[in-house]
């Protein structure tokens, strides 16, 4: 087991799929660069989805040792379009740490711009520190680093980059899974990746809103991705079937709550709404709703919801006022979602199986970890004790809605499929 455990990042971490989007509903292109959005020539890049271009300006910047000043304090904004990556180069290496490069990636020794800046004495094996050590992010400090609390060996050093390498791979699976999502339901995928979703203006939003009627049917495209999510994970392909079934069916709403919480707190003004990824929504109370929803209430509609307002009212107090005081990143939600799926939790896995998500679920741990070392993050324990904490929170809402959801079924109301009840409610 231990063996499995020490190789379980080598190689493959998770298996996106190849298929290609763009930007318009209902096309083809490629996953678009996350430092600079562009489209064309991207991949897998010192543990980002970038382009060439970008990753040819990290490399350069990082083996060259510049520290490139912003002229307008970092306030300089990247967006897609031709040239326009090239406005700051401050901003653009900031951009690059933000979203996850690190120079740690980088191997000066098997490049010739690394060769060139090396000293003699690095030759030799006993450079100083501040030859070996990596060039800081823009606003760090050049002396030594407060923020981590020890020196790791050069072991402990691979461990954690494999570690952030395998939440890395999930993160962008994550981000095409969003995109997937979006164009399924006819919507555009957001520009950046870390606003996750694209909020139309209030008025088309507006127009493209539907109460929901059925909370089964809204929930069947989510169920059907989640199972795909986990059969992507690498290192769960061993547990058996049944226990691969136990963990999707205790994690699936944590996945659903998560994701519709992230697109709920990205609509501030429609305070007593809870939106799924298709724009269909559940309302927490029949006050201060805008007339264009307010004229597709009916009696049937109303019978429904009434009978989930306390659980998304509950989710809205909870779960999208949690997420607007966190604000997580991208990375960071890949990790909560880990982390959920790796509960302790689950009673149904052997014990080699139970061994296997633990260490696991360390892993994902010592991943964030180092993502946040990375970033020069100061205050790294209490970040990960906050999220750790919403991850007790996305536990109990997923217990509550699964209760009400046994109560809709119960009066005959929830209108699940067959496959998907077995999800939410096994039998085994």
């Amino acid at each position: 087991m231990m063996s499995t455990i020490n190789t379980m990042f080598d190689g493959q971490h998770f298996k996106v799929e190849k298929e290609e989007f763009s930007d318009e509903p209902g096309t083809s292109g490629t996953v678009p660069c996350l430092v600079c959005g562009r489209g064309t020539n991207t991949g897998h890049h010192y543990g980002v989805q970038s382009c060439l271009g970008c990753k040819t300006f990290f490399r350069r910047i990082v083996l060259k040792r510049n520290q490139p000043k912003c002229k307008y304090d970092g306030s300089c904004k990247l967006e897609k379009g031709v040239n326009q990556k090239r406005i700051c180069r401050s901003c653009r290496l900031q951009r690059c740490f933000d979203i996850g490069m690190t120079e740690k990636a980088l191997h000066p020794c098997r490049d010739a711009i690394g060769k060139r800046r090396r000293s003699p004495r690095s030759r030799s094996g006993s450079a100083s520190p501040t030859e070996i050590s990596p060039l800081a992010s823009p606003g760090s400090s050049s002396g030594p680093s407060t923020t981590n609390a020890y020196s790791p060996d050069a072991g402990q050093t691979q461990r954690a980059q494999a570690a952030l390498g395998f939440l890395q791979s999930v993160r962008d699976g994550d981000i095409v899974m969003r995109a997937r999502l979006s164009l399924a339901h006819g919507h555009t995928p957001a520009d950046n990746p870390e606003d996750f979703y694209a909020i139309p203006p209030l008025e088309v939003l507006l127009s493209r809103l539907s109460l929901n009627a059925s909370i089964g049917d809204a929930l069947k495209v989510d169920l059907i991705l989640i199972r795909e999510w986990v059969s992507l994970l690498v290192p769960l392909s061993t547990l058996n079937p049944e226990s691969k079934k136990g963990l999707i069916s205790q994690f699936c709403l944590k996945h659903t709550i998560l994701e519709h919480g992230l697109l709920t707190q990205r609509i501030p003004f429609l305070e007593n709404v809870w939106f799924y990824g298709d724009l269909s929504c559940y309302l927490t109370n029949f006050d201060s709703i805008p007339e264009p929803i307010r004229v597709l209430i009916t009696p049937p509609i109303q019978a429904h919801h009434s009978l989930l307002q306390p659980l998304f009212r509950w989710l809205r107090e909870e779960i999208v006022t949690s997420l607007d005081r966190l604000k997580p990143s991208t990375t960071e939600v890949a990790a909560i979602k880990l982390i959920s799926l790796l509960s302790r939790e689950g009673t149904f896995l052997e014990m080699e199986e139970r061994i296997l998500v633990e260490k696991l679920r360390d892993e994902v741990l010592l991943g964030l970890h180092h993502h946040y070392i990375s970033q020069n993050n100061p205050n790294v324990a209490q970040r990960i004790g906050e999220l750790l904490m919403f991850c007790g929170t996305l536990s109990l809402a997923s217990h509550r809605g699964r209760e009400q959801l046994r109560m809709l079924q119960f009066f005959d109301r929830g209108g699940f499929d067959p496959e998907s009840y077995d999800q939410l409610f096994p039998t085994t």
